[in-house]
């Protein structure tokens, strides 16, 4: 292999994983008890030069430094995004379905037909109209 194909694969890893470089604190954060915080070698003498220089570190030095999901672009952010809705909706939908399942599952319309433990939950067991002929 040349040297251009190992610095074309390379900068094809750097491109495809984005987090490789980054602390196991900062990508996994639920981890924090189990990690101590280590600063990435690249990320310390950039640091370090720029101290030496007396040049203050960008903004968006400092928000990738506290964010690492910034890197990885908008489709991923956005995909964080509509999981954390998606939880609180499915909560809130549970929580207040509750109520009602318990309503439903005190009535004995549907006791006599099978699958009734499927059953008890659902609006026919309330009784109120029959959908068996006799």
């Amino acid at each position: 292999m040349t040297s251009s194909q190992i610095n074309y694969a390379r900068s094809l890893i750097e491109k495809t994983n984005p987090l490789r470089e980054l602390s196991l604190r900062k990508v996994f954060p639920f981890l924090c008890c189990c990690l101590k915080e280590k600063v990435p070698f690249k990320d310390a003498l950039k640091l370090s030069l720029r101290k030496e220089l007396h040049i203050d570190p960008s903004k968006n030095e400092m928000v990738e430094g506290k964010n690492p999901y910034l890197q990885l672009g908008y489709g991923i952010n956005a995909y964080f995004t509509i999981n954390k809705q998606l939880f609180f909706m499915m909560a809130f939908i549970s929580i207040f379905f509750a109520p009602i399942a318990v309503i439903f599952g005190g009535h004995t319309a549907l006791v006599d037909k099978p699958n009734f433990f499927i059953d008890r939950f659902s609006l026919g067991n309330m009784g109120g109209s029959s959908t068996f002929c006799d």
